[in-house]
């Protein structure tokens, strides 16, 4: 796992390129950022106790984004909050990337099938703008 930081210490992503097998749960993200992100590595019959996670008014000023590889590969291009590329990354199956700031754009490398998710609700007119 690693962060991408731009010219002024935002983080921009974090790429897991492979999952800490070490630990049970591995939490990427602090309990204080917008979007919680982690790994987890449990064994058979260990269990997350049941739950339901109570209402709560959350203040989200971007839309962060989630990409997992389930096949193929995919570049993703990174960029800053003012537009200038910082980074290329590459994600092969089973490795993920957390877009917090920033822009971003994706080729595909190889047929790709992943995974998105990210904050709703989203507004097809207002949420994104291409650059």
């Amino acid at each position: 796992m690693y962060k991408v930081l731009d010219k002024n210490n935002i983080l921009i992503a974090i790429v897991n390129k492979k999952i800490d097998e070490t630990k049970s749960k591995n939490f990427l993200t602090s309990d204080e950022m917008s979007m919680q992100f982690a790994t987890f590595n449990l064994k058979k019959g260990e269990e997350i106790k049941r739950h339901v996670h109570n209402k709560q008014e959350r203040m989200i000023e971007t839309t962060a984004e989630a990409i997992t590889i389930l096949e193929g590969s995919m570049k993703i291009d990174l960029y800053d909050n003012e537009h200038e590329l910082l980074e290329q990354v590459t994600l092969n199956k089973h490795e993920s990337i957390i877009l917090f700031e920033g822009g971003h754009g994706l080729t595909m490398e190889e047929d790709c099938h992943f995974l998105e998710v990210k904050q709703g609700p989203y507004d097809q007119e207002n949420d994104k703008y291409h650059f």
